[in-house]
Order: C-alpha cells, then sequence, then structure tokens
C-alpha cells in the first residue's frame, strides 16, 4: 500500500520537478573586460519575469548560479561598479529546454538578438554567456595643452593679425616705390588731419556743450522778451 503511495507522489511531483532548471551565466573575457576576476564582489545578476526577481551574486569562479528558475520568460540584467553588460532575454520551457537571446530595453520583447546559450530538455544545467559592452566612466582626465585650441581662438587669431601689420608695413614701406611713396605719405598726412579733426569732435565735452546750448537757448528767449517789450512800448507811444 505504502509503496503504490509514494509512486503516485512521485509521479505528481515529476513535473514539478523536471519544470525546474539550473541555470549558470558565465562572463567571458573581451577587449572591454580583459579579466573578469577583476568585477567587484558586489556585482550581481537579476533575473526578472512576473513574480518576484532571482538574484544571484558573482561567485569565486567569475559566473552567476541560479539554482531553481522556473518555466517563463526571463530578463537577465547584470549590475556592476565598473562594466555596464548587455541584457538576455532567457526562456525557460516547462520541459527543462532553455533558449537565451540578446536583447535591449525600449525594443519590442519579441526583437532578440544573437543566441547566447541555453540547454535541451535532457540537460541538467543550461550554461549561456554575457558579456560586457562598455567600462563606466566616473571622471574624466583634464585636457592637455593643445597649440590648436589657442590658434582657434579670435582673440589670438586677431592679435596675430596685427603683429604682422605692425611688422610687415615698415618692411613694404621699404620696398615700395619712390612715387607711390609719395603718393602714400601724402595720402597719410592729409588722413592725419582729417583724423585729427574727427578725434577732436568725437572728445568734445557734451557737459559744456549741453550747458552752452541752454545759455543759447535762455539768451535767445531773453532777447525774445526784450523785442516783445520794445514792441509794446511802441505801441503805446
Amino acid at each position: 500500500m505504502w509503496p503504490l503511495k509514494n509512486s503516485a507522489l512521485l509521479i505528481l511531483a515529476l513535473p514539478l520537478l523536471v519544470s525546474s532548471v539550473r541555470i549558470q551565466i558565465d562572463v567571458p573575457a573581451t577587449h572591454i573586460l580583459a579579466n573578469p576576476a577583476t568585477l567587484p564582489s558586489d556585482t550581481k545578476a537579476v533575473l526578472s519575469s512576473n513574480g518576484s526577481p532571482l538574484i544571484a551574486p558573482i561567485s569565486r569562479h567569475n559566473n552567476f548560479v541560479f539554482a531553481d528558475v522556473p518555466p517563463g520568460s526571463h530578463l537577465l540584467s547584470v549590475y556592476s561598479r565598473d562594466v555596464t553588460f548587455e541584457n538576455l532575454r532567457i526562456d525557460v520551457e516547462p520541459s527543462g529546454e532553455v533558449a537565451s537571446w540578446q536583447t535591449y530595453r525600449g525594443n519590442e520583447w519579441t526583437n532578440t538578438g544573437e543566441q547566447r546559450g541555453g540547454c535541451e530538455a535532457a540537460d541538467t544545467q543550461a550554461n549561456i554567456q554575457v558579456r560586457a559592452v562598455a567600462k563606466r566612466e566616473y571622471y574624466y582626465d583634464r585636457p592637455s595643452f593643445s597649440a590648436t585650441s589657442i590658434l582657434k581662438s579670435p582673440m589670438i587669431l586677431i592679435a596675430i593679425f596685427s603683429l604682422a601689420m605692425v611688422v610687415g608695413i615698415p618692411y613694404i614701406m621699404d620696398n615700395m616705390d619712390p612715387e607711390m611713396k609719395a603718393e602714400f605719405e601724402a595720402m597719410q598726412k592729409s588722413g592725419t588731419g582729417a583724423t585729427a579733426t574727427t578725434s577732436n569732435i568725437q572728445n568734445m565735452d557734451l557737459a559744456g556743450d549741453f550747458a552752452s546750448w541752454m545759455a543759447g537757448k535762455k539768451t535767445d528767449t531773453a532777447s525774445g522778451g526784450d523785442s516783445k517789450s520794445d514792441t509794446q512800448q511802441r505801441i503805446k507811444r
């Protein structure tokens, strides 16, 4: 009687035993992560699905082990301080078959990338690889001295042009034709006078000019008043 009951219980529990799968996530060496052993000890992998997430810390063998993964479609995310890892879609069938693909956040769940491993229904463990895609940068190096960046500055370009004019004009004047040089000097003298006149006009004392203008206006008003009084006196006479 008891053997029959034990056999019945074993048959009922057999689908539950088969449905749970052991998954091992390996971290291969790449050009971004040459030595997976350098990953910090707080690195962890998370399997997210409709239920509670499954969390596996990194082991001393540089992998993550999920001992009991139920059937369903899961999202694998690896969190590390120094490296960013790709996300994987892992499908676990009730038969025990496991398949995994590369996936991207924000894309449709059916949009999968390269396959990353799995196992057949008869296997006891699924081996899947997750790869590092980028290094995390928390500090940026101070930019070094660059002569080209200085030459691109407008102020530096203006200074260089002014220096070239100061140095080059005397040389051009010395090598100029005598007649052309005389004409240029005559033009320069006439231009100097005009420049001086313009400078004097621009440098006028605005306060004094305004005071003179006001005084002239008052004088005109006073003269206008005197002429009006003279006219009135003439009318009275």
